[in-house]
């Protein structure tokens, strides 16, 4: 019977765990309009499924291109806390700064929300390949900024050649890099960041990536939103009808 009492008692812990666990889904901007690997030229608009047009501008000469997946994964989750947050599919713009030296660039991309405000707590960037050479290169180091409140929800992790995403938090900013420093020796995991997933807190009409980019760097990004997962809610009474069964069944048992 003291058995039967643990299996009833973790039976219920299950079932409460899972009613405080929240899943959301998040939905990309949908750039398929784009030929994977097509230029995304400055002002083009796609569709974010669920809320409508964003539009794409950029200040930059590096060429923006449209790529399917991160790094060859097309979906994939994160969890942070109780929450998990998980996508299906994602695009990505995908920026390349061929320069061999020690140079950087500092440039500016812009997604506009065309059909309204999107309101604090949906928004959501997501960013990888950040690189760093400061072992070599005296603070060379890609950084993107946004100025809006943001938190960090998680690294997607991409494999053992990608250092994880590290994220600095600021009264109406936040700045995204590789976590480990490093130079430019082959498959070094300060060259390519992991998938950060970062929420932004405010409502907005616009998220804008301020970024600098180091020379034998490629990284990419997008942005989308995040809808919680309508799931069924525990049946109560049916709890409560084998809380019942089970305290007759162990009060025959102890009549014995």
């Amino acid at each position: 019977m003291k058995t039967l009492s643990l299996l009833i008692l973790l039976f219920f812990f299950t079932v409460l765990n899972l009613a405080n666990a929240s899943p959301y889904s998040i939905q990309w901007v949908d750039m398929s309009a784009t030929p994977n690997n097509g230029v995304v030229s400055s002002g083009t608009i796609y569709n974010l499924a669920g809320y409508g047009n964003v539009r794409v501008t950029h200040t930059t000469f590096l060429n923006p291109t449209r790529v399917q997946g991160v790094s060859g994964f097309h979906s994939g989750s994160i969890t942070n806390g109780s929450n998990s947050y998980a996508w299906n599919s994602i695009d990505q713009l995908f920026l390349l700064n061929g320069d061999v030296g020690d140079s950087a660039v500092s440039y500016s991309v812009t997604f506009e929300f065309m059909n309204g405000l999107m309101p604090g707590g949906e928004g959501v960037l997501g960013i990888w390949g950040l690189g760093r050479t400061d072992l070599a290169y005296t603070n060379r180091i890609s950084t993107a900024t946004v100025n809006k409140n943001g938190t960090f929800l998680g690294d997607f992790d991409l494999g053992t050649s990608r250092g994880a995403s590290s994220v600095t938090d600021n009264a109406g900013n936040f700045i995204v890099k590789n976590s480990l420093p490093g130079d430019l020796t082959p498959g070094n995991p300060s060259f390519n960041s992991d998938l950060a997933i970062i929420r932004i807190d405010d409502g907005v009409t616009s998220i804008t990536i301020n970024m600098v980019h180091i020379g034998q760097d490629g990284l990419a990004f997008n942005v989308g939103q995040i809808t919680p997962v309508q799931v069924p809610e525990p049946n109560i009474g049916i709890l409560f009808i084998v809380a019942i069964v089970f305290g007759i069944a162990k009060f025959l048992y102890n009549k014995r």
